[in-house]
């Protein structure tokens, strides 16, 4: 089945996210979520990116924009998050 793109909030359970990572602010991968109304699982971490840009203060930092995770749950899905940074 070909790659389909479906943009659709997954809700993660917050008790199956890092700590570290939400004392941060920064992304990891949920251990678990619900997409519509189904329980998924985690089984594997496939991918991260990161996509930065130039500030709008002109200032010459970089700040982070976009940050993707892809992953696989127990039930061979393969999906794609994506949520703004900050």
């Amino acid at each position: 089945m070909p790659d389909q793109f479906v943009s659709e909030p997954i809700v993660p359970v917050k008790a199956s996210m890092s700590a570290t990572s939400v004392a941060t602010g920064t992304s990891s991968f949920p251990k678990r979520f619900f997409w519509r109304d189904r329980d998924c699982k985690l089984d594997a971490g496939l991918d991260e990116r990161k996509e930065s840009g130039r500030a709008r203060e002109g200032d010459g930092e970089r700040h982070l924009r976009k940050h993707w995770l892809r992953m696989k749950t127990t039930d061979a899905t393969v999906t794609q998050s994506t949520r703004p940074a900050g």
